[in-house]
């Protein structure tokens, strides 16, 4: 099963039980997702006819019929990641970590569609780490994660793709294989393939904005800032959200 758009590419493999015959069809996206998703896991029967295009899903709660579309030759291709390029880069991640490391980075992550480099999440490898960093120029968000891996580069993950390779890949066994070349990033993981574009350009040097040293740490309990943040906050400037 395949599904792709102009900046990400996804696939899938089922086991059928039974006999099956080959063939292809291009089916309608939220009607068949609406379909299977009410059925919750059913096991259902799924016949299609490339003459006239016509499908049918059939369980034990009813038959549900569908017509596919005549551009199966037609279908987009989405070049995979190039291992022959001299910029190809593999590595291997946990999940759970490389889930969380977007889903939580992206939320600092730019707006503004015209600033394609901030408008993403920055994952850079180094010799044993891994690091997660976003900002929108008001604000920035580095995470670090250990790895057992001594290579080094960085990929530019564009914003709109994170939900779907999070959603994706987050509950998955194993550990995700990570492969990139010179414009797009490949993530494998169990039956999953997830390719998606990379933003071209370069990163802020984030580096810069970081704290050189921590001389004057200070302790606060956590539910008591985040309730003076919140108090304060209605009479911050709308456009910059600034408080002291």
């Amino acid at each position: 099963i395949t599904a792709i758009n102009s900046d990400i590419h996804i696939s899938t493999m089922l086991t059928v039980e039974g006999d099956a015959s080959e063939g292809r069809c291009v089916l309608p996206t939220k009607l068949i997702c609406d379909t299977f998703r009410q059925l919750k896991g059913e096991v259902c029967d799924v016949t299609y006819n490339e003459d006239n295009y016509a499908g049918e899903v059939r369980s034990s709660h009813g038959v549900y019929n569908f017509l596919g579309r005549e551009d199966v030759d037609d279908f987009p291709t989405f070049r995979s990641v190039d291992n022959t390029s001299p910029n190809y880069h593999a590595v291997k991640v946990n999940p759970k970590r490389l889930s969380d490391g977007l889903s939580t980075a992206v939320k600092y992550s730019c707006e503004d569609e015209m600033k394609p480099t901030m408008c993403s999440v920055l994952m850079e490898f180094e010799p044993m780490s891994l690091m997660f960093v976003a900002t929108d120029a008001h604000r920035i968000c580095t995470q670090s994660y250990t790895t057992d891996d001594d290579i080094q580069f960085s990929v530019l993950v564009p914003k709109a793709s994170i939900d779907t390779i999070t959603s994706t890949l987050k509950d998955c066994d194993g550990l995700v294989a990570i492969e990139s070349d010179d414009d797009r990033v490949e993530f494998t993981a169990d039956k999953y393939v997830v390719t998606t574009r990379c933003v071209e350009g370069h990163f802020p040097n984030y580096r810069l904005f970081l704290p050189k040293c921590d001389n004057s740490p200070i302790i606060v309990n956590r539910n008591a800032l985040l309730s003076a943040v919140l108090r304060c906050k209605p009479f911050s400037d709308e456009s910059t959200n600034i408080m002291r």
